[in-house]
């Protein structure tokens, strides 16, 4: 009985036939000739034959190509052994952002530090301070979509973050020089902890330029007061914008001012960087004393304070204390530098000496009493500042006594008048401005400082005139 409301589609299957093969085994003679019920028409991928054993894959080769070619060793015979390791120690780190390894250069290859993203080439000394040591690099990535890059690595007793956390409240980064990758050291040696950071790479600080070049326009994109004057504009605005964030940088000198040929100048090292604190908060401070404003401390004896056998400085930092820093910055690392070059360019007997008078104590381990450091500053009208005894080389400490801001100015303009003959009018006008803004930002009296925005339109007036 069926069902006709509800009738089951049959398939007809086609019948089949043994296929007998005679001469050949009973398992190789029937084959059973069955169509398919379904076809698969997709194409089928073709099984591509096992490669050799040690047949590195094409894109291992072009990594390996470029590591050779980055590293400028093509023909040393660790090359490999060393690629062989980064890529091995990499493996271990992936996924890890705050670990490396160090590696310590060897007569055949240099030192070199491996991150979880990137192969860090230490090529030679960019400086050294008492905070860091600073190697220029080359950060080769092992993938295929980035190129390698020029920077600088630093490595230090003590970790990045504070500054980075820190640095993190800026909207803009443009004149300052801001880590990136950074963390704790690996280390094979027997070397302290230490941390390390990765920055983007700058030309030189303010120190190494060049001014005694003849073809310093060539050399530099401009000639030597607009292109200094570009650099300076850009420093400033990189303090602003940390002022504006309620951060000070406590140490801005010519060292810690870098320089870019053709980009943007930018303060470096904020290792010092901390909140500016109330007027009334004193703290332990961080500074490098030829730059300090004497207004930092309450006076000079407090440059040197004795907690048991240890020296500390406690004073008040401030905003003011770091645009005083930045105009001793501007008299010493440029102003006088530009001179001293120019006038050796062009043969002139051009001295400018406004080198302090050091008042040495009398051997290392006899210390200055309080009352000789205050007759000292007593009987002088210019700054004075206190350097510590140096324990490494037994140097016994000494006192700094600098000419007043008045005799600066005075000697600088005298010095900046004899290259009149030389100079274009512009160049000549604004290196006498910028001689006159570092005398008006080291007044000793702090009320008197300027903002810090104003010292950028300063800045600017000056740059304005090119």
């Amino acid at each position: 009985m069926s069902d006709r409301g509800s009738v089951a589609p049959t398939v007809a299957l086609k019948s089949y036939t043994p296929t007998v093969v005679f001469g050949q085994s009973q398992s190789e003679k029937t084959s059973l000739q069955t169509p398919p019920l379904h076809l698969d028409k997709s194409p089928r991928k073709r099984k591509r034959s096992p490669a050799p054993a040690g047949t590195p894959s094409p894109v291992k080769r072009i990594v390996y190509g470029r590591f050779k070619e980055s590293v400028g060793q093509p023909a040393s015979p660790i090359a490999k052994p060393v690629f062989m390791r980064v890529k091995k120690e990499q493996r271990q780190i992936r996924g890890v952002k705050h670990v490396a390894f160090h590696h310590l250069p060897t007569p055949d290859f240099p030192a070199y530090i491996v991150t979880d993203e990137a192969f860090h080439v230490l090529l030679s000394k960019a400086g050294k301070g008492a905070q860091a040591e600073a190697s220029f690099s080359k950060s080769f990535p092992l993938s295929m979509d980035k190129s390698p890059k020029r920077t600088v690595v630093k490595i230090a007793r003590k970790p990045f973050t504070p500054q980075k956390k820190l640095l993190e409240r800026l909207e803009r980064h443009e004149g300052i020089d801001v880590p990136g990758a950074s963390g704790a050291l690996i280390s094979s040696s027997n070397r302290l902890p230490s941390r390390f950071a990765v920055f983007q790479r700058s030309d030189g600080d303010l120190n190494h330029i060049n001014y005694s070049d003849p073809r310093f326009e060539v050399s530099y994109g401009a000639s030597p007061v607009p292109f200094i004057t570009g650099q300076l504009i850009s420093m400033a605005a990189g303090l602003e914008e940390l002022h504006d964030a309620g951060l000070i940088h406590r140490d801005i000198k010519g060292p810690n001012a870098l320089f870019n040929i053709g980009g943007l100048g930018k303060l470096t090292d904020t290792d010092l960087l901390m909140e500016e604190l109330g007027a009334e908060k004193t703290h332990t401070v961080g500074t490098t004393p030829e730059y300090a404003a004497p207004y930092i401390w309450a006076d000079v004896t407090k440059q040197r304070v004795m907690e048991g056998r240890r020296i500390s400085s406690i004073g008040h930092q401030s905003k003011a204390s770091d645009k005083f820093a930045f105009g001793a910055m501007i008299q010493t690392d440029v102003v006088t530098r530009v001179i001293s070059g120019l006038s050796k360019i062009h043969h002139i007997d051009n001295p400018l000496d406004l080198r302090p008078v050091k008042v040495v104590e009398k051997q290392y381990g006899t210390l200055f009493t309080d009352e000789e450091m205050l007759q000292v500053d007593r009987e002088h009208s210019g700054r004075v500042v206190y350097r510590w005894p140096n324990p490494l080389t037994k140097s016994p400490g000494y006192l700094w006594k600098y000419p007043t801001r008045e005799d600066a100015c005075a000697k600088t303009f005298s010095a900046i008048d004899k290259l009149a003959e030389h100079l274009p009018a512009k160049e000549l006008a604004a290196l006498k401005q910028l001689a006159r803004l570092a005398y008006i930002l080291q007044d000793p009296d702090q009320t008197k400082m300027m903002s810090t925005a104003d010292l950028v339109s300063a800045l600017q007036a000056i740059g304005n005139q090119f």
